[in-house]
C-alpha cells in the first residue's frame, strides 16, 4: 500500500489498530474513500466491527483526510488494492481465530482446581495462569516448596531470606560503601 497510497499507510498504526484492517477490507483507494466521505465511512466502520462510534469517526476522518491529499492514480493501483483487500480479510480472520483460541485456553484454565488461587496473585490473569499450569503440568509439587516456587519466579523465597539479602546489600564493608558492592 505504501507504493500507491502512502498517506493512508502513514495514517494508521497497523500493528495495533483493529479498525485499520476493517477499513482496508472495504476501502483501499483514495477515490473510494473520497466517494464515501467521512460520515458514511464512520457508519460503515461501526457496522463492520469498529469498537465504538468515536473510534470509527476518528478512523474515517484520518482515512478521508489521507484520500483528500492524493488525487494521482498510480499504475497498478487496482491490482494492489485487490491484494490489500485480500490481506486485510486474512488478518481479520487470523485475529478472530486467535481470539477463539484464547477463549478456549482461558475456559480450560478456569476449569483447573487452582485457577482461582493462581489468578489471585497480582499480575496473573487467565492467559499467564494457563502458561503457568502448562509449565508445571498442573502439579504444584513440581517445585518442592513454596520457597522454590518463589525463587523460580524471581522473588525472595521468604521474608527472612529477603531480610538476609537486604542485610548483605547494606552491610558496611571496610573500604567500600553499599553502592560499591554491585560493581566489583
Amino acid at each position: 500500500m505504501l507504493e500507491y497510497f502512502p498517506a493512508l499507510e502513514r495514517a494508521f498504526g497497523y500493528s495495533t489498530s483493529k479498525t485499520a484492517p476493517i477499513l482496508l477490507a472495504g476501502y483501499q483507494t483514495p477515490a473510494a474513500l473520497r466517494r464515501i466521505g467521512r460520515a458514511r465511512l464512520a457508519t460503515w466502520l461501526k457496522n463492520h466491527g469498529a469498537r465504538t462510534l468515536n473510534v470509527a469517526k476518528s478512523a474515517a476522518d484520518a482515512a478521508v483526510t489521507a484520500a483528500e491529499a492524493q488525487f494521482t492514480v498510480i499504475p497498478g493501483e487496482k491490482t494492489a488494492a485487490k491484494m490489500v483487500h485480500t490481506l486485510a480479510r486474512e488478518v481479520m480472520a487470523l485475529d478472530e481465530e486467535i481470539a477463539q483460541t484464547n477463549a478456549l485456553i482461558e475456559g480450560r484454565f478456569r476449569e483447573h482446581p487452582d485457577a482461582e488461587v493462581i489468578t489471585s496473585m497480582p499480575g496473573i490473569g487467565d492467559m499467564l495462569g494457563a502458561e503457568f499450569i502448562a509449565a508445571t503440568g498442573g502439579d504444584m509439587t513440581a517445585f518442592g516448596s513454596p520457597d522454590r516456587l518463589a525463587g523460580v519466579a524471581g522473588l525472595p523465597p521468604s521474608t527472612q531470606d529477603a531480610e538476609v539479602v537486604d542485610a548483605v546489600r547494606t552491610h558496611d564493608h571496610p573500604g567500600h560503601d553499599a553502592g560499591d558492592l554491585g560493581r566489583r
